[in-house]
């Protein structure tokens, strides 16, 4: 039996490779799944499959699309559940050989995703179990720039939020240590005016309790007549 290899025949620095040998999925949809990650990221890609997965993200068919149906802003486009899992098995084994190479497996983006016909058992019966077509998948990534930058560029975001955050606190503070300021000297303006308005009421008060002294003084003669 012939040794089976990649045909990728690019550089071999800075990539990681995976490849994953007669896998029984349909050949058709692994063209088509393969055509749909490529050029995606590693996590992207495994996102993307595990929504296929769920039915939250179709996969759009591209050449094998006679009888299919059609998806809303996307085209004709199904959900291949059993590719999708072969696809995740490469994908998982990808992840695997990046970490065992000391790259960071979530700046890896895809660039070679290829599919070929495996082997074909003979001798079988049409409605046998392993009458099935085999394939295998090939995935090659390397590290993405754009990547590594996006991924730099988020603790930054972060601080910068909270620095506005921090400002925002300070000036909310500094609004209620004003308003209290203004509440206390409008407290005591109320308190001056009330004073002022109860001197002069216990003035009166007084002035008309205390008796005259002409008053007094007419009483006096009159006792001594």
């Amino acid at each position: 039996m012939a040794k089976l290899g990649y045909t990728y025949q690019g550089g071999q620095e800075g990539i990681v490779k995976a490849l994953v040998k007669s896998e029984r999925i349909s050949p058709k949809e692994a063209y088509e799944v393969a055509n749909a990650i490529r050029s995606m990221s590693l996590p992207r890609a495994e996102t993307f499959l595990s929504n296929v997965m769920e039915k939250k993200e179709v996969v759009p068919y591209r050449r094998y699309n006679r009888g299919v149906a059609h998806r809303k802003k996307i085209g004709p486009g199904r959900y291949p559940l059993n590719t999708s899992k072969g696809f995740m098995k490469a994908l998982k084994l990808l992840r695997a050989n990046a970490v065992y190479k000391g790259m960071e497996a979530d700046s890896l983006e895809l660039f070679h995703v290829a599919t070929h016909r495996g082997e074909i058992t003979p001798g079988r019966y049409k409605g046998g179990a392993h009458n099935h077509p085999t394939v295998h998948i090939e995935l090659v990534a390397k590290e993405s720039v754009s990547i590594q930058k996006k991924e730099e560029e988020k603790p930054e975001e972060k601080k910068v939020e909270l620095k506005t955050e921090k400002k925002s606190e300070e000036k909310k503070a500094k609004t209620e240590k004003k308003s209290k300021v203004k509440l206390s000297e409008e407290k005591s303006e109320e308190k001056s005016e009330k004073t002022t308005d109860d001197i002069i009421s216990e003035a009166e008060d007084v002035m008309d309790a205390e008796p005259r002294t002409s008053d007094v003084s007419e009483k006096d003669d009159k006792e001594s007549k």
